[in-house]
């Protein structure tokens, strides 16, 4: 619809979720505030997956229809980079474990515990699924070097492992 979902403040702030129209104005949504990042709105528009920051570095989803907030990760460790499938039925984000980040994934209503569907010795974050659900594209650490990558998704996603887009040595980010 070209309307625009973005966060404004500084590491230490506390947000508001808002609708910004095109032509500036504001709606707050009714989700309390907190310290959000990364919000991403459901592909059928009904929720939005926020990480947070401060004292809970969690995952929460916030449901647009009903006005109600749902959980998705509670306390440590850190959990972050929250996307959608296309489909809306479920979630992927990144949790440390072990000192790297890993993917984890969980149905967006609740019904399932977090699954981890990768066990890399360097983190990955996800950033966004292809329309068909198959691939992922990651934010990949790989020895000092920060690449966005390409994983499979299926049935053996833990060890399907991801490849590099592009071979550059510059940081790559936020793709």
């Amino acid at each position: 619809s070209g309307t625009l979902a973005y966060l404004e403040g500084n590491a230490d702030s506390t947000f508001e979720l808002a609708w910004i129209d095109r032509n500036g104005r504001s709606e707050k949504i009714a989700a309390p505030a907190r310290s959000y990042y990364e919000p991403r709105l459901s592909p059928d528009g009904s929720r939005i997956v926020t990480a947070t920051r401060g004292e809970s570095p969690d995952i929460f989803i916030w449901d647009l229809g009903r006005s109600i907030e749902s959980r998705v990760t509670v306390g440590d460790p850190v959990d972050q980079y929250p996307t959608w499938t296309p489909d809306s039925s479920e979630i992927l984000f990144s949790t440390e474990t072990e000192g790297q980040f890993d993917i984890y994934r969980r149905r967006a209503d609740l019904t399932t515990v977090a699954e981890r569907i990768t066990n890399t010795k360097e983190s990955e974050n996800p950033l966004g699924i292809a329309p068909d659900g198959l691939s992922l594209l990651v934010h990949q650490f790989r020895v000092n070097r920060e690449l966005l990558g390409r994983r499979q998704l299926g049935k053996d996603d833990a060890s399907a492992g991801s490849a590099p887009l592009t071979d550059a040595t510059f940081a790559q980010r936020n793709g």
